[in-house]
């Protein structure tokens, strides 16, 4: 969908076609917080993608759980952009790749992808010519595909952290390090502890 107008249009949204959950991907422009606070039935969630870009695969695993009943809102959920084929078709796009034209299943039911991602660029638009307007676009869309087959799962997996414990060094600690250097025979875990520091960074938690 394009970007909504008016107060009104949240309204309708929210009474008469039954969304409750509106998810707002113009990085140029906000939707008003007042909209939904005059309408309490609906929410809102800001993830801002460049127009023409695409977004990320934390937006998309985001944007997908809140598809999901037991992991967001339960109700219909909408995405919009400025014109609602780009960006807003990625996502859309990617939802198809998830779940097909079925309703999401529970995250532990959840197999495998439902379409490739030439079917879900190709089935959306037939319903709607003119969507995912880049090759970024449709490049995320493969790359989310790609995704899901690797991993396995619906949702990231949350970062497995082990026992609290006091840390264990030589010499003097450092405050505020911003680079730290690995060093250890292959498979010692250099890669592992990369890649959960990057989950902690992009959770917030470091």
């Amino acid at each position: 969908m394009s970007t909504p107008k008016n107060a009104r249009d949240i309204e309708h949204l929210a009474l008469a076609v039954g969304i409750r959950h509106v998810v707002t991907l113009t990085q140029e422009e906000r939707l008003p917080s007042e909209w939904f606070t005059a309408c309490p039935s609906i929410e809102n969630t800001f993830l801002p993608v460049a127009n023409y870009e695409a977004p990320s695969m934390e937006q998309v695993d985001l944007f997908i759980s809140l598809c999901i009943p037991e992991e967001g809102m339960s109700g219909p959920v909408l995405v919009h952009c400025g014109g609602g084929k780009g960006r807003a078709g990625t996502m859309v796009a990617c939802y198809l790749v998830a779940f097909g034209f079925r309703p999401p299943p529970p995250v532990s039911e959840w197999e495998h992808p439902a379409m490739n991602a030439a079917e879900a660029i190709q089935a959306l638009r037939e319903m709607r010519p003119g969507s995912i307007e880049t090759k970024v676009q449709e490049d995320a869309v493969s790359a989310y595909c790609s995704l899901l087959w690797k991993r396995r799962s619906l949702l990231a997996n949350d970062v497995h952290e082990p026992p609290a414990s006091a840390p264990a060094y030589q010499g003097e600690s450092v405050e505020g390090t911003d680079l730290l250097v690995l060093s250890g025979l292959p498979g010692s875990g250099k890669t592992s502890f990369r890649k959960a520091l990057l989950k902690r960074s992009l959770a917030g938690q470091c």
